[in-house]
This record gives structure tokens, C-alpha cells and sequence, in this order.
């Protein structure tokens, strides 16, 4: 998140998909959100979900399934699982996400399916089924992980029903099942009560695990829930530790990124970005830039010949 002139100027990754849902999906072009489920399982004392949107009610699969085959039948080549906590899906009905990701694999057409976030309670009871699922192609290799911190004690005053273990346990199987999966996690900075020592945690975290992609929040205080009341931290220290991260992030993605210079991948085309440049994405969803007017849902193998900050650079190979 940049400041702009009049206002802020926002990576489109950043957004979550069910913010941009007006209904059971929204389709752009070539990539289409689908929300599979309403509310939250949860209770974080930080977060007004709960409050706004309800417990979870997960949408019936014969639903799920059907839209996404319609989206896929009007062009779509990605489709994007949303909701509040993916990997919830299913608890309230008597099923589990596993299940739906077969049966939405089964679906006919060239065409790949992104996993929204999962929070590691949900997902750890299901982490192996889930896994299992996720072995065909048509499902993105990307695990959208939220760990929000990396202390036992800064998770339990959130009302985080997990540890710091927990998700070094899933991140480990990820990457054991999938050794080139790409990580995602998010991290707030500031929490009250968070001390130094408590946002090293954190910081050490990171270091172990190397997510490509982190999405850092300043905790900012949401009338109507428990953290409301408890004493706030200075904005020099939330920005202060955000700083942090940030740099940690850059460097952690400069190292990850680098490994890919000079490598061959399959990629599948999924948006166009300007004239004559096209964004593809890799079996593990990383984003590679290519200057060529290519078709959405063509295939091509791509030698990277450079890498930004968020992406991959990549020219095709003829």
C-alpha cells in the first residue's frame, strides 16, 4: 500500500476476493472469485466478522460446484476460493473442504483453482486430506497461511486457537508434500500488550518459514470487540515494527525469488496487465510477468530472466 495523490493506490492482490463479491461470485475477465462460505468459525477478540457477518454458514457443494463449472463454461481460467476461512467450509454441514476440492478437480476444462486463506485451527484437523487434494493439477500449489503472530502469548490474547507450533506443523507438511509451494501469511504489528521481545517471535518466524508473500497490518483498534478495551500502543512503535517487517519481507522475498533466475516453467495466462504484457502464473501461483500479447488460458513454458519485489519475469520459449 502506496500513498497516492488524493487518495491510496492498493495492490489488487491485497484486496481479499470477498470484499470485492457483491454476490456468490464476481468474474473478471478471465478469473472469477467464488465465495463458498459466509461468516466465521472464529473468535478473535481483535476482529468484527464475528459480529457483522455471523457464525459460519457454509454454501451447499451441488452450488459450488455448479457455479464454477458455469464460470469455467463462460471462460474462466482461475477461480478463486473465498471466504472468512476456507478451510472452516463444510463444519456446520457435516462435510470438509477435502471433500469439495475432489469434487471440484473432477470438473472438466483447462482451468485452475486458488485455495483462499486458511486459518491453521481449521485447517490442521484436515491438513493431510487437504494435501491429498491438492495433488492434482487443476489446483494451484498456494497456501494463503495467516500466522498474525509468532508468540504463544500475543496468539492467545488475540483468540487464536492455535500456536506458533502449530503452523511450523502445516508449513513443514506443505512444503514436504509440495517442496515448491508458495507460502502466503499475514502478520499484525502492535497488538496491545505485544512487547520486543514477544515481535521477535515473530520476526524469527518469518526467518524459518519464508513466506513470498506476507501481508503486514498495523493493529488498529475495532469498536465493539474485547481488544477495544484493552490499552493501546503508540503509533511510533506500530509503525516502528511495521518497518521491520516490511524490510524482513523484502529481503526474505529477494532470496526466494532469486533461486528462479535462469529456471524453465510451465505457466498458465490469466490476465492481461497492458497492451502486448500478459501475467501467467506457475503451478505454485507466482505471478510471471511477459511482454507478449498472449491468449487467457494458454499454456507456455517460460525460461525467468528477472525477478521485482511481488513477481517473475519471463520470456517465452518458442
Amino acid at each position: 500500500v502506496e500513498p497516492g495523490c488524493g487518495g491510496m493506490v492498493i495492490d489488487p492482490e491485497l484486496i481479499h476476493p470477498t470484499f470485492l463479491a457483491t454476490s456468490g461470485h464476481q468474474q473478471s475477465g478471465s478469473v472469477a472469485a467464488l465465495q463458498i462460505a459466509k461468516g466465521c468459525a472464529g473468535h478473535c477478540t481483535y476482529c468484527i466478522t464475528k459480529k457483522a457477518r455471523g457464525d459460519l454458514v457454509s454454501h451447499p457443494a451441488e452450488e459450488i460446484i455448479q457455479e464454477a463449472g458455469d464460470l469455467i463454461a463462460q471462460g474462466a481460467v482461475e477461480i478463486q476460493l473465498t471466504a472468512q476461512d476456507v478451510s472452516a467450509w463444510g463444519r456446520d454441514i457435516g462435510s470438509d473442504l477435502s471433500s469439495l476440492l475432489d469434487a471440484l478437480g473432477e470438473i472438466v476444462g483447462d482451468h485452475r483453482i486458488r485455495i483462499g486463506m486458511m486459518n491453521p485451527d481449521t485447517l490442521k484437523p484436515i491438513l493431510k486430506a487437504v494435501l491429498r487434494s491438492c495433488e492434482t493439477e487443476r489446483i494451484f500449489s498456494f497456501f494463503h497461511i495467516p500466522i498474525q503472530s509468532g508468540s504463544d502469548q500475543v496468539l492467545q490474547r488475540m483468540g487464536r486457537s492455535y500456536t506458533a507450533d502449530d503452523t511450523r506443523e502445516i508449513i513443514r507438511a506443505i512444503q514436504k508434500s509440495f517442496p515448491s509451494a508458495r507460502i502466503s501469511t499475514d502478520i499484525i504489528c502492535g497488538f496491545p500488550g505485544e512487547t520486543d521481545s514477544e515481535f521477535g517471535e515473530t520476526l524469527d518466524l518469518l526467518r524459518e518459514i519464508r513466506p513470498e508473500k506476507i501481508n503486514i497490518t498495523r493493529y488498529s483498534r475495532r469498536s465493539g470487540t474485547p481488544a477495544a478495551d484493552w490499552r493501546d500502543m503508540p503509533d511510533r512503535f506500530k509503525k516502528d515494527r511495521s518497518r521491520q517487517a516490511t524490510a524482513l519481507a523484502r529481503e526474505i522475498f529477494s532470496g526466494v525469488y532469486e533461486r528462479f533466475i535462469g529456471l524453465e516453467m510451465e505457466v498458465i495466462v490469466t490476465e492481461v496487465v497492458k497492451e502486448q504484457t500478459v501475467t501467467a502464473r506457475d503451478a505454485a501461483y507466482r505471478p510471471v510477468i511477459i511482454t507478449e500479447p498472449l491468449e487467457m488460458g494458454s499454456r507456455h513454458r517460460v525460461r525467468i530472466t528477472d525477478h521485482k519485489v511481488h513477481y517473475l519475469v519471463g520470456e517465452r520459449i518458442s
